[in-house]
């Protein structure tokens, strides 16, 4: 049997079964993206990194970038509420508070309502530019 034979036999049936495979996969993108339940998607551009120390410490850092952007998921109704609420956007330093220079992950506090699908980047160089006023103390009253 030749390839024509393969194509052209029973070529209604491959038809119809074509048309109604575009038509299944249609159907369900337009439900995955009409579905309520998923939320709206917002993206937060140029949102600052704050550095979350130990009480008490006073060094400053820098961050390197700076800023990032969170994209979040949430009903009409979060995303209303969070025009009212700020992101807090931050890295913890309390775990590794003595250490020179290193690269954190960022961490996103949001609304309970709203979801933090991802952040970009996912990570920050954090390096402290000014002495830890508590350390240069203790090294003055030193013999």
């Amino acid at each position: 049997m030749a390839w024509r034979d393969y194509i052209v036999e029973n070529l209604r049936w491959k038809l119809a079964a074509l048309v109604l495979a575009v038509f299944a996969w249609f159907a369900i993108e337009l439900s995955i993206w009409n579905d309520p339940a998923r939320g709206l998607t917002k993206i937060v551009p140029g949102q600052t990194v704050a550095v979350l120390l130990v009480p008490g410490d006073s060094r400053t850092f820098r961050i390197d970038p700076p800023t990032v952007d969170v994209v979040l998921r949430s009903t009409a109704a979060g995303m209303r509420n969070l025009e009212r609420q700020r992101l807090a956007v931050f890295v913890n330093l309390t775990e590794a508070p003595n250490v020179p220079g290193l690269t954190r992950v960022v961490l996103v506090n949001a609304a309970d309502e709203v979801e933090v699908l991802r952040v970009e980047p996912k990570a920050v160089f954090v390096e402290p530019i000014g002495p830890n006023k508590q350390a240069a103390a203790a090294a003055q009253n030193k013999p």
